[in-house]
């Protein structure tokens, strides 16, 4: 369930979806800032989603634009690592929109191979052999 583009409404079925995780097949992971649990905020996401026939993962990951350059990302992106080692899986993968200068240094500071969308410039694979 990717997006790669600014939603500006999110139907129920579509927020209950994300918000039903389904534990076996993907995990999600939040990041709050430091307000007191009633008043705290969500300022980034990530989830993977397991295809256990290739044993690799996809993920998404999205950090609030002012939030960003402070090293969530980068916070997000190993635990997603982390979560995929731990469970066996062969690599992680995603598409990330070749504008997105940040994500695809990270990336690549990572270990994560880039290779070309068919079809579609805008986009770029990245994939990490776990």
């Amino acid at each position: 369930m990717r997006f790669l583009h600014v939603l500006t409404t999110l139907s129920d079925s579509a927020a209950a979806r994300l918000c039903d995780i389904d534990w076996e097949r993907e995990a999600a992971f939040v990041l709050a800032d430091d307000a007191p649990p009633e008043r705290a905020e969500i300022r980034g996401v990530a989830r993977i989603y397991v295809d256990a026939v290739t044993e690799s993962a996809e993920f998404a990951v999205l950090v609030e634009h002012a939030w960003t350059g402070l090293g969530l990302g980068a916070l997000l992106m190993t635990q997603l690592i982390r979560e995929c080692r731990r469970r066996g899986l062969r690599e992680l993968w995603g598409y990330v929109l070749v504008e997105n200068h940040r994500m695809l240094e990270l990336c690549e500071e990572l270990g994560f191979a880039r290779s070309l969308v068919p079809g579609d410039a805008a986009t770029v694979k990245v994939a990490l052999a776990l």
